[in-house]
């Protein structure tokens, strides 16, 4: 298992074998995009680490989801967002996940 971190320092998930896991919660939500946002530099790191998968665990107010997408389409079909002009984050519906 090998933490990821993103430019604060902060662990955002955690690589398990070709697997990326993060965890969100309401907070995280972008409710203009209606889905959930990754940095684009990590999208970039995790293809690099032959990850094929992200898994996205949901914490939500009203229960738990699991969605999943790979990299690639999250680099492809994401829409952008600069993050108060520090980090470029690519957003993804939540119904483009599979």
């Amino acid at each position: 298992m090998i933490a990821v971190k993103n430019y604060k320092d902060e662990v955002v998930g955690h690589i398990i074998g070709n697997k990326f896991v993060t965890e969100r919660r309401p907070e995280h939500y972008f409710r203009i995009f209606q889905g959930f946002g990754i940095s684009k530099e990590i999208l970039e790191r995790l293809i690099a680490s032959k990850v094929i998968v992200i898994e996205l665990v949901y914490h939500g107010k009203t229960g738990n989801k699991i969605l999943h997408s790979s990299p690639q389409y999250w680099l492809m079909n994401g829409k952008s967002f600069v993050n108060d002009m520090v980090d470029e984050q690519l957003i993804l519906a939540e119904k483009d996940f599979e």
